[in-house]
């Protein structure tokens, strides 16, 4: 296994999260896909919270917010990490297993967001 230090990114190419380690091989970093679609799953639980706030006066009172909060934190911890995975300051071996973290707090977020809405439906919560 190749040390993880090895690894910088490429400059100039046209893919978004390609880069080159020091032997010339490629690899892909999700961290540049992670970061815009943490962004774009925040905004979406903060949509989820405000109209179930709208709708608890005529449904009555649930915890789906509260529910979604959770979920929009997974998807902050994802954005934070992903940001520093990209854009920290210097070459650090950490930032692949900055990367793992951040999309593993993404498929998290993904997964809780989805059983909330199952038990939404359901009339669970």
């Amino acid at each position: 296994m190749e040390n993880e230090a090895d690894y910088e990114p490429d400059s100039g190419g046209p893919e978004r999260g390609f880069g080159r380690n020091r032997r010339g091989h490629g690899y892909w970093s999700v961290s540049p896909l992670i970061l815009p679609a943490s962004g774009i799953m925040i905004g979406v639980c903060a949509i989820l919270i405000g109209l179930v706030k709208i709708f608890e006066t005529h449904v009555g009172p649930s915890r789906v917010d509260e529910h979604t909060a959770l979920c929009g934190i997974f998807f902050l911890i994802s954005a934070i990490l992903s940001y520093l995975s990209s854009y920290g300051r210097g070459r650090t071996k950490n930032k692949g297993k900055l990367e793992l973290l951040g999309d593993t707090a993404f498929v998290v977020g993904l997964i809780s967001l989805v059983v909330v809405a199952v038990l939404f439906s359901f009339e669970f919560i």
